[in-house]
């Protein structure tokens, strides 16, 4: 097995342990604003929590079972990371007593999953395509027809009427 894998499967769990840690440090020095805030800030560390076992747990089955993860009893703990993250941002965000307060509160929630799904979803599908676009600019600069048809959108031999 690479010795990269073996890395990374090792030292993410063990900083995203170090940024739980963090976490419920900040949580209790959050204990003074009240006990919302309070209870925030353990959602987030408990879902961080959640996360990092599901990567000790992808960790050993790839390292030490040789198994490939995917799909596996990982994905319950990363599908509940999102849960109790959201939770705790809910509990961040502004008291929910009004309706004015609820509608302001859900598009705050939709302006940062919308940005962080558009971020996400850029990088991935860069990556995704990185390989294929390749064979698309080498077909276009290589193809005379091809580069006729698409600056002018025809072609002499089938459009001369």
């Amino acid at each position: 097995m690479e010795i990269n894998i073996i890395f990374f499967d090792f030292i993410i769990p063990l900083v995203g342990f170090l940024s739980f840690l963090c976490l419920i440090y900040a949580a209790k020095r959050s204990r003074i604003y009240g006990k919302r805030i309070y209870l925030a800030w353990l959602f987030i560390a408990f879902s961080l929590l959640l996360y990092v076992i599901g990567d000790t747990i992808w960790a050993f089955m790839e390292v030490v079972l040789h198994v490939q993860p995917f799909p596996s009893a990982t994905d319950i703990f990363y599908l509940l990371y999102y849960l109790f993250f959201l939770i705790g941002l809910f509990l961040l965000f502004r008291p929910l007593d009004s309706p004015e307060n609820i509608y302001k509160t859900i598009l705050d929630a939709l302006i940062v999953m919308v940005s962080a799904i558009w971020i996400s979803w850029n990088t991935l599908s860069s990556v995704v395509t990185r390989d294929y676009i390749g064979i698309f600019y080498f077909f276009i600069l290589y193809n005379p027809k091809f580069c006729y048809i698409h600056a002018f959108g025809k072609f002499d031999n089938e459009t001369s009427k």
